[in-house]
């Protein structure tokens, strides 16, 4: 886990839009899930801010800046930053990593069946989302529904593999 979590921090940090990117969105792990404390330390040391999912009441997600000590558990255990956290809109200097369950060639991403990621990134604003995960997490096709939003990208241990709709 440990070897593929350092294989995608490079090959995500050497995307054009982690370089472009003002703020990353990163996410705190659950079990199972690809560890991103490589990333969490690449943004630090090159003074990118960093941004947190929290659930909202609503079933919604925000995202807040906070430093990963400031993270506190949350919602279903994940942790997350506290209500006094600056939210930040998604914009076009965001880039959102998502984590997922499972990923296609389309961008298509399984997550855990809130659809809170979906609704998030579909408010205007150009925010870049690319999953990362497992390449076991790779699948031919996943099924998707008309709200599903696709990712630009999901990147793996073994690349950087662009969405392409079919």
């Amino acid at each position: 886990m440990a070897r593929a979590a350092e294989q995608v921090a490079t090959k995500l940090g050497d995307c054009a839009a982690w370089r472009a990117a003002q703020w990353v969105a990163l996410y705190a792990p659950l079990p199972g899930e690809l560890p991103t404390g490589l990333l969490v330390a690449r943004a630090i040391e090159e003074g990118r801010e960093l941004l947190w999912p929290r659930p909202r009441p609503d079933g919604g997600l925000d995202f807040a800046l906070a430093r990963p000590d400031e993270l506190r558990p949350g919602r279903y255990g994940v942790r997350a930053p506290g209500p006094e956290a600056r939210r930040v809109a998604l914009c076009a200097a965001v880039l959102v990593v998502a984590p997922g369950l499972a990923f296609d060639h389309r961008g298509a991403r399984l997550g855990r069946g809130g659809g809170a990621y979906d609704r998030a990134l579909a408010q205007p604003g150009g925010a870049v989302a690319i999953g990362i995960g497992f390449e076991f997490q790779r699948v031919a096709r996943l099924p998707t529904e008309a709200h599903d939003v696709t990712l630009a990208a999901v990147v793996t241990e073994t690349g950087c593999h662009r969405s392409f709709a079919s």
